[in-house]
C-alpha cells in the first residue's frame, strides 16, 4: 500500500482518530473511533476481493478500493451522525439556531446547501490528493470520487434534491472536476463502478462489527441477547471474537453475489444484515446514554456555530483566508481587503462580514450579499467538520467558558 502514504500522512486522515464512531473515544479507549472504523473497511474491502471470481478480479483495480476505502469517511464531523445532522439543518435552513441566521437569507437561496459526510469527503479528497497527482489517471480518480460519493446513501432526502431545494454541495464537486455528471447523484445511490461498491458492501458489513462491538462494551446489549436473537450468526461462538465472526458470516463466496459493476449480499444475507442492524440500532436509539451525549454533543455545536457567525472575528486565520479566497473567485470585489504587499485585512474583512448579516437581516437582499452570507456559513460548516471531538468541546469551552483550549 506504499501509494496511500500521502494519505496516512494527510492531517484530515489522521484527525479521524479522534472523532466518534459510535460512541465518544474519549470515553474508553476500547470504542471505535473514524480511523478504526476505516481501517476496518480497508481490511474488509480486501478481504471482499481475495473471495471474488478469478474473472471479475482482473478487473478491479486495487489501489482504487484502498484510496475509496481510506478517504471514504474523511469528512465525517465531531460526534457522529449527531454532528453531521445538526450541521445539515443549519444549512439546510431546518435549524436557523433561534432566529440568529435571518430568514430573509433562507428565503433567497435556493438551492440551500445541506450537508452529508459523504460529499465532504469528496471535497476534501480534490483538495488533498488529487492536485498534482499525475500518476493516477483520470479513470482512476472518477471510479475514488464516485466511490467516496455513493459509499452511503448519497442525502437525507432524495425528493428535496430532484426539486432543486437542496444541493448538499454537489455543484462544489462538479466544478472541481468536471468529468462527472451531475446527474448521476441526483437519480440513484449505488456506485457506478465494481470498486464503489466493494467499499460500500465492506463499509456496511464494518459497521455492523464496530456497531455490535461497541453495544457489547458498553453493557447496553448482552451477548446472550444476540444469540437468542439471531442465532445462525453468534450461537455457539466466542463473545470475545465477535468482529471476526461477523465478517467470517458475511464474506461467504456463498452469500455474495458479483456483477459486472456491482457485488452485493443475497437476499437471505441481506436480510441477516439488516436484522442485526436494527436490533443494534434499536437497542443503542433507545439508550439513556446516546440520547443524552447526541443532545449535548448537538448544543455544542449548535454553539460554537452560532458564536463564530456573530462574530467571525473569532474564526481561525485558516478559515478568514478560506472565506476570502472563496469571495474572490466568485468575483465579490467588495469584500476585496489587501493591502500593497497583499496582505489581507482581517479586521475590514470581519467587518464586512458582519455588515452582510445586519444587511440581509433588513431585507436588503442582493445576491452578492447572499453569496458572501453562503461563503461565511459553509466555511464555518466546514471548520466544524474537521475539528476532532475533544479539540470542538474545547473550542466550546473557551468562548463559553473562558479557558484555554
Amino acid at each position: 500500500m506504499g501509494s496511500n502514504f500521502d494519505i496516512f500522512a494527510s492531517i484530515v486522515f489522521k484527525r479521524l482518530k479522534g472523532k466518534t464512531q459510535l460512541f465518544s473515544p474519549n470515553t474508553n479507549d476500547g470504542y471505535y473511533n473514524r480511523m478504526t472504523h476505516t481501517l476496518q473497511v480497508l481490511a474488509v474491502s480486501m478481504k471482499l476481493i481475495n473471495i471474488a471470481p478469478e474473472e471479475r478480479k482482473n478487473d478491479i483495480d486495487v489501489d482504487v478500493v484502498q484510496r475509496i476505502a481510506l478517504c471514504h469517511d474523511l469528512g465525517h464531523t465531531p460526534f457522529g451522525h449527531a454532528g453531521e445532522r445538526t450541521l445539515h439543518d443549519i444549512l439546510s435552513g431546518k435549524d436557523r439556531l433561534g432566529g440568529l441566521i435571518s430568514i430573509n437569507y433562507y428565503k433567497n437561496k435556493k438551492p440551500l446547501d445541506g450537508f452529508r459526510h459523504n460529499i465532504y469527503s469528496a471535497k476534501l479528497y480534490l483538495k488533498f490528493f488529487l492536485t498534482g497527482r499525475k500518476r493516477i489517471k483520470d479513470t482512476k480518480n472518477t471510479k475514488i470520487i464516485d466511490g467516496i460519493l455513493k459509499h452511503t446513501k448519497p442525502f437525507y432526502d432524495l425528493k428535496e434534491v430532484k426539486a432543486g431545494d437542496i444541493n448538499y454541495g454537489i455543484d462544489d464537486i462538479i466544478k472541481s472536476y468536471p468529468l462527472l455528471k451531475i446527474k448521476d447523484y441526483n437519480i440513484t445511490e449505488t456506485p457506478l463502478y465494481l470498486e464503489g461498491s466493494i467499499v460500500a458492501l465492506a463499509d456496511e458489513i464494518a459497521q455492523r462489527c464496530s456497531d455490535t462491538s461497541d453495544a457489547l462494551l458498553s453493557k447496553i446489549i448482552s451477548y446472550k441477547h444476540l444469540e437468542n436473537k439471531l442465532p445462525s450468526i453468534f450461537k455457539g461462538k466466542k463473545y470475545k471474537d465477535i468482529e471476526n465472526t461477523i465478517v467470517c458470516h458475511f464474506i461467504d463466496s456463498k452469500k455474495i453475489k458479483w456483477f459486472d459493476n456491482a457485488v452485493r449480499m443475497t437476499k437471505v444475507a441481506q436480510k441477516q444484515c439488516d436484522k442485526l442492524e436494527k436490533l443494534i440500532k434499536d437497542s443503542i436509539q433507545n439508550s439513556y446514554l446516546i440520547r443524552t451525549n447526541d443532545i449535548k454533543n448537538s448544543q455544542i455545536i449548535r454553539q460554537v456555530f452560532k458564536a463564530l457567525y456573530k462574530n467571525p472575528a473569532q474564526l481561525d486565520d485558516a478559515t478568514l483566508v478560506n472565506i476570502y479566497s472563496d469571495c474572490l473567485k466568485q468575483n465579490l470585489q467588495s469584500i476585496k481587503q489587501e493591502s500593497k504587499d497583499g496582505t489581507i485585512n482581517t479586521k475590514e474583512l470581519v467587518s464586512r462580514l458582519v455588515k452582510t448579516h445586519e444587511l440581509i437581516e433588513k431585507s436588503a437582499i442582493k445576491s452578492s450579499l447572499i453569496k458572501i452570507e453562503t461563503i461565511l456559513i459553509k466555511n464555518i460548516a466546514f471548520y466544524i467538520a474537521n475539528c476532532t471531538d475533544l479539540f470542538l468541546y474545547k473550542k466550546y469551552k473557551k468562548l463559553y467558558g473562558g479557558e484555554d483550549e
